[in-house]
């Protein structure tokens, strides 16, 4: 069967960078380019498989009607998003529900994040939770714009 080389999709982020532009593909648009998907077969991005028997299906549509070459996984969906980010200024905020949450009003297992960071200015920082007491507090300090009395630092 071989390797599926799956096409790439970039997305335009208000805090992407040139990255993209520079290092990977000089035929890309000139706008702020944020993500590089690699893998995925997710609503918002299901990358097309570019040759072989399969070229042309998406990634969903093979897994959905292949198990077999995904070793017959239990899961319906398939399992990983893989997309390279490139930044030229802080990411927005991230908000994800637990599992509970997201199973009873989302249909969906929430969300399990893996990140490896391959570079960045010496004073970058990940941003992991806040200490506020409650929604209010929180909602105060951040239109105050008080981020370092309420954000866990990692």
């Amino acid at each position: 069967m071989g390797v599926l080389f799956l096409k790439e999709i970039y997305k335009k982020k208000i805090w992407g960078s040139r990255f993209f532009k520079e290092e990977i593909n000089q035929a890309l648009e000139d706008v702020p380019i944020g993500e590089m998907w690699c893998v995925a077969a997710h609503p918002e991005c299901d990358l097309v498989i570019e040759d072989g028997i399969y070229a042309g299906k998406t990634l969903s549509e093979v897994y959905r009607d292949g198990p077999a070459l995904f070793n017959n996984p239990v899961s319906k969906k398939f399992p990983v998003v893989v997309k390279i980010i490139a930044t030229a200024d802080d990411l927005s905020i991230q908000v994800h529900p637990d599992n509970q949450y997201a199973l009873k009003y989302e249909n969906d297992s929430g969300k399990t994040e893996g990140w490896l960071i391959l570079r960045t200015d010496d004073d970058a920082q990940i941003v992991y939770g806040h200490r506020a007491p409650n929604k209010e507090h929180l909602t105060a300090l951040i239109a105050a714009r008080r981020w370092s009395e309420f954000l866990n630092f990692v």
